[in-house]
């Protein structure tokens, strides 16, 4: 229903992603005044602050600024200098890396976020005794532990273990639909008896993440503590986007100069790991809705670069090995990963959606019948915007006597309902009702369990909807209603959700490693009747990449759909 707990984190670090300015100065040697404790918001709500410590005193307290959501801390950036120029402050934060200025008025500070992308969001800090959010009490240093290395004993482990399974058997809707109850209790038991041993806190994670995938909800999940979540500014990315064809993993969106001539090479080992072996340690820790095989190759291809430090090692640089098919040639390569928020250009060119505050809905006129609206997500944090976007495209649509509109909802990992909601108010050419069920909604979203008659300026052309494995959560919901209703043709993979998913979701932060838990607390159900709750939502035409879709960059979801559509 909501973005996830790794959507959001990778939010975040764009956030702080800050540039350091000229002349530096230490924060010793900053004036006074700005030594305390300073509160703000995010513009993304009231639920999003921002904390800042500054002090001039004690050099043995580490100065920074943490962001919360809902009063859990979700990053602790360190300020290792403050620079001072024309009467302007600027942070240095060594692990993150965009622009962040505020200058000082009385009591507060008005600041200004600088986003890669050249976009700018206003945030103002007031000068507090004690923030609304977080535990200052006693504001200490955190000294020299490395929490990439420092391993937690056993009965820590073990607490926090123990913790989260009892989250899970007490608030887990549907707990055992696609795992027995004994089938899970022998994982708990199985994976009890390592901790044993100590573990880092991502080696911990691992291990907790093959057993949140037993349960078959991909809206529980965890994540790193809000500590460790620097750690992703201090590793580097692998420089490329795999496809996975047959069994056979290619590189397909490369950033890597060296091969740039060479596109669609098998990837066979990184590291000296094999690339299957790879595959199946992220695939056993992948949650996702239903344990849906084809829902996790989707993901895995969508996000491989940070899931396979989640899951397999961070590192800064990478041993490639791989095979040029057209030569059949094993070759290697040693490579230097991508820094986080130093991504080239193109990377944001093939992924707009990755750019903060930027409008996940787009539209491409093909011809004078066929039209293509892109929707990365169904989340926006000015609902009117968006409200407002769907309806000049759509008057366009109508203008320009468009008789075929694709709607393109591949990657798209949900939302909020009522922004998927009113998109099918636009095509929708009966009456319907969204959501059927829970009750405890119906005052969150009442428009969404009443009847919604059609609108008389609907969309009446030919609807075709590209869908995959990434369609989670509310794109699900969304899909099963055009289907049920026969609104469009569902054109490609079976999805990663259906007309059901958990929602309802909480953070809960484990004791003592801080990891976050994610934990739903209520199944969320469309008005569809008669469907099977177990079974994927499948395409009406299934279609599959082909290895020479990649070395001809050709979309064969898109060319499936104009081909329909002659």
């Amino acid at each position: 229903m909501k973005t996830s707990l790794k959507q959001l984190q990778l939010f975040l670090i764009y956030i702080f992603i800050l540039l350091t300015c000229s002349p530096r100065i230490l924060i010793g040697q900053v004036h006074s005044e700005l030594e305390g404790l300073w509160e703000g918001q995010l513009p993304m709500g009231p639920d999003y602050r921002l904390v800042v410590y500054i002090n001039y005193s004690d050099s043995e307290k580490e100065n920074f600024i943490q962001m919360y959501e809902k009063g859990v801390r979700q990053s602790n950036d360190k300020i290792k200098e403050i620079n001072l120029k024309e009467g302007v402050y600027s942070f240095h934060i060594s692990t993150v890396n965009a622009i962040y200025e505020f200058t000082k008025d009385a009591d507060s500070l008005k600041g200004t976020i600088t986003f890669p992308n050249g976009k700018k969001a206003n945030v103002k800090f007031i000068k507090v005794e004690k923030p609304s959010v977080g535990d200052f009490s006693e504001i200490i240093s955190e000294g020299k532990v490395d929490l990439l290395t420092y391993k937690y004993p056993s009965n820590q482990l073990l607490e926090d273990f123990d913790f989260l399974v009892k989250s899970i058997k007490n608030n887990q809707p549907n707990l055992y639909n696609f795992t027995s109850e004994k089938e899970f209790n022998d994982e708990v038991k199985k994976k009890r008896a390592l901790l044993k041993n100590q573990y880092t806190q991502m080696e911990f994670l691992r291990i907790l993440t093959e057993l949140t995938e037993k349960v078959g909800c991909g809206h529980l999940g965890v994540g790193p503590s809000a500590e460790i979540s620097g750690y992703i500014g201090k590793v580097r990315f692998l420089p490329f986007f795999i496809k996975i064809i047959k069994g056979k993993v290619y590189i397909a969106e490369n950033y890597i100069e060296a091969l740039k001539d060479n596109p669609g090479v098998e990837l066979l080992s990184i590291n000296g790991k094999w690339i299957n072996d790879i595959l199946n340690q992220i695939i056993n820790g992948l949650p996702v809705d239903g344990r849906n095989y084809s829902s996790k190759v989707a993901v895995i291809e969508q996000n491989f670069p940070s899931l396979y430090i989640n899951h397999i090692e961070a590192a800064d640089h990478y041993k490639i090995e791989y095979r040029i098919p057209q030569k059949n040639k094993v070759n290697e390569i040693e490579l230097e990963g991508l820094q986080f928020g130093k991504f080239p250009k193109a990377y944001f060119t093939n992924h707009p959606e990755k750019i903060p505050n930027t409008l996940p809905i787009k539209m491409q006129i093909i011809n004078d019948k066929v039209a293509i609206m892109r929707i990365y997500q169904f989340f926006f944090r000015d609902f009117q915007v968006f409200y407002n976007t769907v309806d000049s495209l759509f008057n366009e649509i109508r203008d320009k006597r468009i008789t075929n509109l694709i709607i393109d909802l591949r990657g798209n990992s949900g939302g909020d309902p009522r922004l998927g909601y009113y998109v099918l108010t636009k095509i929708a050419k009966n009456d319907f009702t969204y959501f059927k069920s829970p009750d405890t909604l119906k005052n969150i979203y009442p428009l969404l369990f009443s009847k919604t008659t059609v609108n008389p300026g609907h969309f009446n052309g030919n609807v075709f909807i590209l869908m995959d494995g990434a369609c989670k959560s509310t794109t699900g919901h969304f899909l099963s209603l055009v289907k049920y209703n026969g609104w469009g043709k569902l054109i490609g993979r079976e999805t990663g959700a259906t007309f059901y998913c958990n929602g309802g979701t909480k953070n809960l932060v484990l004791p003592n490693t801080k990891i976050i838990l994610v934990q739903p607390t209520r199944e969320v159900v469309a008005n569809v009747n008669g469907w099977n709750k177990l079974a994927p939502l499948k395409p009406d035409y299934q279609v599959q990449y082909r290895y020479k879709d990649i070395i001809n960059n050709n979309d064969p979801d898109i060319s499936f759909a104009l081909n329909l559509i002659k």
